[in-house]
């Protein structure tokens, strides 16, 4: 069990960035490719930027719980589907080398422009199609490179629930998709804490041993997003809840800025360590 948080947050080249993590307390990074100055989905990956990222792991210990591969799985056009699939084989590769045992992908829309904007043809049935298509090539390059792939509801995406993330992980049935729970991203907007309380609930009764990795991002009801704590995610509940099925994954803070991170690292820690042990104790926060 680690309590980590996006590399992107932070500044500064892999060693900086690692520093960075190390002395806050934390004992984990989900890392992209933008931390080492290259594109999120780079064509290639030079060797020394492999080393760069396990240089600055040996002089900061961290687990690398996670690395970024998201690109829009059922855009309507197929050059770009394709052009994300050669992506995924490079970072697969390097999530190898690196010894990180998940890569994240993105369920996508048919949004030309946003993978992360809702569009009404995300409902159809060609794009459900065309998702197990892509998921099903996915899946081929993740047993090529020993890894496992993570897909996570997105309100804005073609899985945006639990129930749709269950239809996917029933029709596949592959071991190495794995959930990653954000219950930020299971609501646009929310008319009250007990409604997103009730997501939270239902979604783990559906989803809970399949979900690896548990998101802390944080939101207002009106959809925007601020420091955990502050918004309408009750994190208090989800850890319970977390805690009542068995969780045993990793806690990932991401979606606020590099200035925020203390401020979230004193709400979230105190919660955490009442519902479980094994977890840094940020006595550096």
């Amino acid at each position: 069990m680690h309590l980590g948080i996006f590399s992107k947050t932070f500044s500064g080249n892999p060693d900086r960035i690692f520093q960075k993590a190390k002395l806050l307390g934390f004992d984990a990074l989900h890392y992209n490719m933008v931390s080492s100055g290259l594109p999120p989905l780079p064509p290639s990956v030079p060797p020394f930027k492999i080393d760069e990222i396990q240089t600055a792991k040996g002089r900061y210990p961290l687990d690398l719980v996670g690395l970024s591969a998201t690109f829009n799985l059922i855009h309507p056009d197929e050059a770009e589907r394709a052009a994300g699939l050669a992506s995924l084989n490079v970072l697969c590769s390097v999530a190898q080398d690196l010894e990180i045992s998940m890569v994240t992908l993105c369920t996508g829309t048919r949004d030309p422009h946003d993978m992360w904007r809702w569009h009404p043809e995300n409902h159809s049935n060609e794009a459900w199609a065309d998702l197990l298509t892509m998921m099903e090539r996915c899946l081929l390059t993740a047993e090529k490179y020993g890894v496992n792939l993570g897909v996570e509801p997105e309100f804005g995406n073609i899985v945006n629930s639990a129930d749709t993330a269950k239809r996917l992980v029933d029709e596949l049935q592959s071991p190495l998709i794995k959930i990653i729970f954000d219950p930020a991203n299971l609501f646009e907007t929310a008319s009250s804490i007990a409604e997103v309380n009730e997501k939270i609930d239902a979604g783990l009764d559906l989803l809970g041993d399949l979900v690896a990795v548990a998101h802390l991002k944080d939101k207002m009801l009106d959809g925007k997003y601020v420091t955990p704590g502050i918004g309408a995610v009750d994190f208090p509940f989800f850890f319970e809840k977390l805690s009542s099925i068995g969780y045993s994954g990793s806690f990932v803070i991401h979606g606020i800025g590099e200035e925020q991170v203390p401020e979230a690292l004193r709400y979230l820690q105190p919660i955490l360590h009442a519902s479980f042990s094994g977890l840094p104790d940020g006595a550096n926060i």
